[in-house]
Order: structure tokens, then sequence, then C-alpha cells
């Protein structure tokens, strides 16, 4: 089964286990929009370069945006970026041009350094699950190899603009940064919440539609919407996770 085929077929049970379901939408006693849904599982994480597992992909979705995402035939489609990018056959690159005005849930506006942050994080060892994403980049193999300290084919070229050259042209690269895990985060958030000794993975921070804000270990997670979204704010005003481990319970 090619590289391809396996993306494709992750991503349609993620969609399909969020979608068939939900246990329902209802207005709360002060009239607030709650959509509630029931998981299997806790979440092992939600930092974006650790998902592994069907259960934290669905709920990071809700919280993360990558440069590119999958329309509704499974194609990769603009996102975080104003367009998809053109292939240019002469360096091996693409070169993507961000949106303006988009804000992470902290409030900050991100730009193309957050995008060279996030993917050098996403090859950094120590810490990712999900290295093989950008192994076609120029430059990959040597930082996951410590022999470099940054990824010379991640190229910031200004405030919204960035480029990405590759070894050599990858048919399946824009459908593996549609992946969770190349999503975008904020440096300080991550460095802040490490400095108080925690867990970046249970304090999320993004520029999805919703945002954690509460989380009970085992039990449920609440994300609030997020008024700045850059694609509007949410219709609903909040989203449940429930974890209910039983099935028939469930």
């Amino acid at each position: 089964m090619n590289r391809l085929v396996i993306i494709a077929a992750i991503l349609m049970f993620s969609a399909t286990l969020f979608v068939v379901l939900p246990t329902g939408g209802l207005e709360d006693m002060r009239g607030l929009k709650v959509f509630r849904l029931p998981l299997s599982e806790n979440p092992p994480t939600l930092d974006p370069v650790k998902i592994q597992d069907v259960t934290s992909d669905g709920v990071g979705r809700k919280i993360f945006n990558g440069l590119v995402r999958f329309d509704k035939e499974m194609r990769p489609a603009p996102d975080l970026a104003q367009a998809m990018p053109a292939w240019n056959a002469a360096d091996n690159s693409y070169t993507f041009e961000l949106r303006k005005g988009v804000k992470f849930h902290n409030g900050r506006e991100l730009t193309a350094a957050d995008v060279k942050y996030s993917w050098e994080r996403l090859l950094d060892p120590e810490i990712s699950e999900r290295l093989q994403i950008l192994e076609p980049v120029a430059g990959a193999k040597e930082k996951i190899a410590g022999q470099a300290r940054e990824t010379r084919g991640i190229e910031v070229l200004g405030p919204y603009t960035i480029r990405v050259t590759l070894t050599a042209p990858a048919p399946t690269f824009l459908y593996e940064i549609g992946m969770v895990n190349a999503s975008i985060v904020p440096r300080e958030a991550v460095e802040a919440v490490e400095r108080a000794g925690s867990s970046f993975g249970r304090q999320p921070v993004g520029t999805g539609p919703f945002k954690l804000t509460k989380w009970r270990e085992n039990a449920w997670l609440v994300l609030e919407r997020h008024d700045d979204y850059f694609e509007g704010q949410p219709k609903l005003d909040r989203v449940v996770y429930e974890v209910i481990p039983d099935p028939q319970s469930r």
C-alpha cells in the first residue's frame, strides 16, 4: 500500500469516527449552543507533533490549522495558506503565502516565523513522533541526525511568505502537510508551558475554531469557540467531549 493510500485511509477513518458518534447538540440552561460527543478514551496528547491516534487527531483538528486542509474529496486545499502553491520545478520548491490577520488563541497574529518554528519542531527527534512527514524537505535528514540546528529547506521570505524546498519532487507532500501533525503553533505558548513544567499536549494553543479551556483527565474536555477565528465566528459556543470507555454506556 503506497503512502498516499495510507494517509487517505487514516483521515477517512478519523473523520468517520467523529461524525457518527455525536450524542447530540443542545442548548444548556444559559442558552449556549453546546455540542456533546463521546470518546472511547482520553486523548493521549494534543501536541500536534506527538499525535498518533484518531482520538487526539479528531480533537486536535478543532484546535489547530495547518497550511493546507482536505476538502470533501480528500484533496489538499488552502487553510492558513491563501492559495495552493505552484510547484517550482527549477528548484524543487513550493512558496506559500499566508493569510493575514489569522489569530492564535492567545491573540497574537500568525506569521511565517511560526510555520518555520512549528516545522522545525516537527523535525526534532527528541519530541516528534512524525518526522517522516517532512523528510522530503532539503536538510531534514541533517536536522533529524543532529547535524544542523535548522532545516535549510524551510525559509522565511517575509512576514507572510515561506518557501519549502524539497530534495526531489514528492507527489504526497501536500497531502502529508495536511495532517494534524504539521499544524502551526506559537513558540511563546509552547515555551511558557514547558517553563512551568507542564506539557503542551495538555495545554495546546492553535488558530482553530475552538480552544481548549478545561480538561479533566479521563472524564471530559471542554472546547470554547474562538471568537477571532479567521473563517468567522463558529456557530457553536462550546464542544464537550465526554470520555466513556464502556461501549454500551457510550
